[in-house]
């Protein structure tokens, strides 16, 4: 159950209360599984009848998605230019050696015995006492890790702590 005081539901008020727009939540998986959706991020513009109108996976091709928006809005202008830096900015596609990688059960690739090896570009190991599930890996006692050698500009891993512990994003930018 979702609190009023949770930084998520917070952080929700707060979109809508710039743009006027809710913001839809679905831990539970139910539109993610509705779609069939694989992919991350994912992107599906409705029209007002529920219909996809458009929709795009992975990142970019944002001039695209604008204009298909635009047009179910029935607004005719030019799509706005943004310039993001920071984590913000997109993958650099002509240097990135490193794909897309998952720790559970169900598209865990390359993943390679328990941590002792070193391992190669894009291969990755757990050290400790860990659960694997579908869709995720649990580390059941203190003093274990991950190891991934990846070759890309910055690396983003998502971490959920125990009950009642805060949920972080964990982004190491290049050389760090």
């Amino acid at each position: 159950m979702l609190s009023k005081f949770s930084p998520v539901f917070l952080a929700g008020a707060a979109l809508f209360a710039a743009t006027g727009h809710g913001v839809v939540l679905d831990n539970e998986y139910a539109i993610w599984t509705a779609f069939g959706n694989r992919y991350w991020p994912a992107l599906y513009v409705l029209d007002g009848d529920g219909r996809v109108r458009h929709r795009h996976f992975g990142e970019g091709a944002y001039d695209t998605s604008e204009t298909a928006i635009q047009q179910l809005l029935g607004v005719d202008g030019e799509t706005v230019q943004l310039e993001p830096s920071g984590i913000e900015a997109p993958a650099d596609w002509d240097t990135l050696a490193s794909p897309e990688t998952y720790v559970g059960r169900a598209r865990g690739e390359r993943r390679i015995g328990d941590g002792a090896a070193e391992p190669g570009l894009n291969e990755w190991a757990l050290a400790g006492r860990w659960t694997v599930a579908d869709e995720s890996a649990r580390l059941e006692a203190a003093g274990g890790s991950i190891t991934y050698r990846f070759e890309a500009r910055d690396v983003n891993l998502v971490l959920t702590p125990p009950a009642g512990g805060r949920r972080r994003a964990l982004h190491r930018p290049p050389g760090r």
